[in-house]
């Protein structure tokens, strides 16, 4: 692979982690809206913790410290800070990055292309485990109960003026 083929597997793995953390596909059967609430509040907390673990492992895989963001409306694009040129209003902007001329270029592009591979299949495989996850949730936190204690009910905002 030359460098112009090289830079464009960069680019084209970059831009394959524009929803790169969707779980569309990979979205669980809610009993009820409790369910999906609460589901929607626990899963904040575990994304956090799964970024922390990836900024791990990068760092010990490819010797770089990274800061993840989550980018779109739902935070479906997860993708380090550090590569991305400046967007307005949190949208997954484009790469800046490019390879360099000589050989120590062209070993850093290498790493730089394993590593947005790395970061896309972690992704990946995070997503397609979130329905397994979210059972495994419910189960350590006994929530079954009181989800289905809540079926046939809806949740409803009220204005109150005091």
């Amino acid at each position: 692979m030359n460098r112009t083929q090289l830079q464009e597997a960069i680019e084209q793995e970059w831009s394959n982690m524009h929803h790169n953390a969707s779980i569309s596909r990979y979205y669980p059967d809610f009993r009820n809206e409790y369910e999906s609430e609460l589901f929607w509040n626990m899963i904040g907390d575990s994304v956090s913790m799964w970024i922390e673990d990836l900024q791990y492992k990068i760092k010990e895989e490819f010797g770089e410290e990274l800061t993840f963001y989550s980018y779109g409306r739902m935070g479906a694009t997860i993708a380090p800070h550090q590569y991305m040129r400046t967007v307005a209003c949190n949208g997954f902007g484009g790469l800046k990055y490019e390879v360099d001329n000589g050989l120590d270029g062209y070993r850093d592009g290498l790493r730089v292309l394993k590593m947005f591979k790395y970061i896309n299949e972690y992704w990946e495989d995070t997503a397609k485990h979130i329905p397994e996850w979210w059972k495994d949730t419910k189960e350590a936190n006994e929530y079954e109960e009181n989800i289905i204690a809540h079926d046939g009910k809806r949740s409803v905002m009220r204005e109150v003026w005091i």
